[in-house]
């Protein structure tokens, strides 16, 4: 065998630094690999249930009556149209609605958008009618859900009402 075989050879400085470079590369890549696993398996144990609203008789405002808040965040109307749930804020800039009795309309502390109790607008600077968010009516005759452009949902013969809070329907653009 012959000798210089087994001596080591020193490392040069530009070999030290590529090394360094090509480890620290790699434990990037691990990371970033490992972060969106740990995204993509922690955002399926998000059950689907938190994202339905089921609504009992109590929760639901009657007929032609002052909309009800619900949990902070939507507004439920029932009208001779038929059942709403709206956004809890305005279309304008994002302020939160407040339901004035004595008018009979939400209305925009901040800026001062008025809208109908079934969510269109009547003045005011906003420019669309308020956004709706999916109803969910059981009834014995199948299920009856928000149409896409948001209108009213009949809840006559309802079984079992569900908010479907993943979907929002942008309201229309005022004219």
């Amino acid at each position: 065998m012959d000798p210089t075989y087994l001596t080591l050879k020193p490392v040069s400085r530009r070999e030290f630094l590529n090394y360094v470079w090509y480890a620290s590369m790699a434990l990037l890549i691990a990371e970033t690999g490992f972060g969106i696993a740990w995204y993509l398996s922690a955002s399926r144990d998000i059950p689907r249930k938190e994202t339905l609203i089921r609504l009992n008789s109590d929760s639901v405002p009657k007929l032609d009556t002052a909309p009800i808040r619900h949990d902070k965040r939507i507004w439920l109307s029932n009208t001779s149209q038929g059942f709403f749930a709206f956004h809890d804020y305005c279309t304008h800039l994002g302020c939160g609605l407040k339901w004035v009795s004595t008018n009979n309309r939400f209305e925009c502390p901040c800026h001062g958008a008025k809208f109908n109790v079934d969510g269109t607008c009547i003045d005011g600077p906003a420019r669309r009618n308020l956004d709706s968010i999916k109803v969910i009516a059981t009834t014995p005759y199948g299920e009856k859900t928000t149409p896409i452009t948001g209108g009213p949902v009949d809840i006559a013969d309802a079984t079992e009402i569900q908010i479907d809070l993943e979907v929002y329907l942008y309201g229309a653009s005022r004219k």
